[in-house]
């Protein structure tokens, strides 16, 4: 059974709260496997924590902007199981749920909530989160 990690929209996913420094961040995860940027010569760090199936973006000043989660986690957003399964169910779950959804090119935003469904091939491959 895969970990099921708490989403409270504009404060955590699982154990990393958004505003976070680098050292609470690894506290409460350990060291990270490596750490990348979006392009070569500019953009914010990314800390990679393949254990953790989670890649966590830090701001300029050092703290947690963004959180994506990645399988074999699953996350709940508005009680809705999000990752692994087909975008269109997902969303059409997340609408009766009450969640207001913008279709996006690589997905879905549920609106409100800092939210973002990744989809690459019409399953939720990522959910990137954001503070709302």
């Amino acid at each position: 059974m895969e970990p099921v990690l708490q989403f409270e929209p504009g404060r955590r996913i699982g154990a990393v709260y958004f505003g976070s420094n680098r050292f609470e961040v690894e506290q409460a995860l350990g060291t990270p496997n490596a750490q990348f940027t979006r392009t070569a010569k500019e953009g914010d760090p990314i800390l990679v924590f393949d254990g953790h199936g989670l890649h966590i973006t830090m701001d300029s000043g050092g703290h947690v902007q963004a959180v994506s989660v990645f399988p074999p986690n699953q996350v709940l957003v508005a009680g809705v199981p999000v990752l692994g399964r087909r975008t269109t169910e997902v969303v059409a779950a997340l609408v009766d749920a009450g969640v207001s959804i913008s279709r996006t090119d690589v997905g879905a935003l549920c609106r409100g909530l800092g939210a973002h469904l990744v989809d690459c091939d019409g399953i939720v491959d990522a959910l990137e989160c954001t503070p709302a």
